[in-house]
């Protein structure tokens, strides 16, 4: 299914207000004032909420100014997630960072076909046969980061 313009950015809008709510819990709790760190993902969401607020009804350029400032807020998801554990092991804290990170996904996943969609040719048909298939047969995925307690239980 491909999406319009328009409904991409609704649905970026929708993701955006989950990323505002982790903003808010994180700006709001008390362990803010002993973890400073924390602030980089209240300061990324706010910044990338007002650059996109502007752009709403310009999609084309409400896009364009995500695919900008969606690597600071991967970034700074990346940096949460590292820090937001060493400030609490509370419940809302694991819920936000996995809230934060699927909002960062789910902004990649809204940029992705609309990058495809502009660079393939006037006849899709064509662009698929002359592509080149992977077989993924006997793939592991590597997981990089996280938890380093989980990688230790992990069963090969």
């Amino acid at each position: 299914m491909t999406l319009s313009l328009e409904q991409a950015v609704a649905r970026c809008q929708t993701i955006m207000a989950h990323a505002w709510m982790v903003r808010t819990f994180v700006k709001h709790s008390p362990e803010i004032e002993e973890f400073p760190e924390l602030m980089d993902i209240v300061r990324t969401v706010f910044d990338l909420s007002r650059a996109l607020e502007t752009r709403v009804a310009d999609a084309a350029g409400y896009l364009h100014m995500l695919k900008k400032k969606i690597g600071k807020l991967r970034k700074a998801a990346d940096t949460f997630r590292h820090d937001a554990p060493l400030a609490s092991t509370h419940t809302n804290f694991q819920q936000s960072v996995i809230s934060i990170d699927a909002c960062v996904a789910h902004s990649f996943q809204m940029l992705t076909p609309l990058r495809v969609r502009e660079s393939t040719c006037v006849s899709p048909l064509m662009n698929h046969s002359s592509s080149c298939t992977i077989e993924r047969r006997c793939s592991f995925l590597v997981v990089s980061n996280g938890k380093p307690s989980r990688s230790e239980k992990r069963s090969w």
